[in-house]
């Protein structure tokens, strides 16, 4: 009996690891240095475009690991489809990178309301995502 339940515990808890791992694996290490949108840092709370307007976004970052398969993306939140990717150069371990996209703002923005702008990294290491907060007219 004593060893079954050892048995069990010792599955859990390799179980737990394996999760872990899988957690650690999908986070891309890189640190973003500036995002912004139509030459505007998405944190300035200045106005960054207009209805329907297609709009430079660009990420300004440094590679702290190497990766492969590299593919950058922007996207206004509720629009994912009508957002934009890239096909990115590989990423070198202390090396800086600018990404560039053009990125088509929605049609039926409220000027009073704040969009959220999502950039996402995806590489063979793992992926990195964050959300801006920033306004349009």
């Amino acid at each position: 009996m004593r060893t079954k339940a050892i048995l069990v515990s010792l599955i859990a808890f390799l179980a737990i690891i394996a999760v872990t791992n899988l957690v650690v694996a999908d986070s891309l290490d890189i640190t973003v240095t500036s995002v912004e949108v139509n030459g505007l840092p998405v944190d300035s709370n200045d106005v960054a475009g207009e209805a329907g307007e297609v709009v430079p976004v660009e990420i300004h970052f440094t590679a702290n690991e190497n990766a492969e398969d590299v593919e950058v993306s922007a996207w206004i939140q509720g629009n994912r489809d009508e957002g934009t990717e890239i096909d990115f150069r590989d990423l070198i371990n202390g090396s800086r990178y600018n990404a560039r996209l053009s990125l088509r703002l929605p049609d039926d923005i409220d000027p009073d309301e704040d969009l959220t702008l999502y950039v996402r990294i995806e590489t063979d290491a793992g992926n990195w995502e964050e959300s801006y907060t920033m306004q349009m007219q």
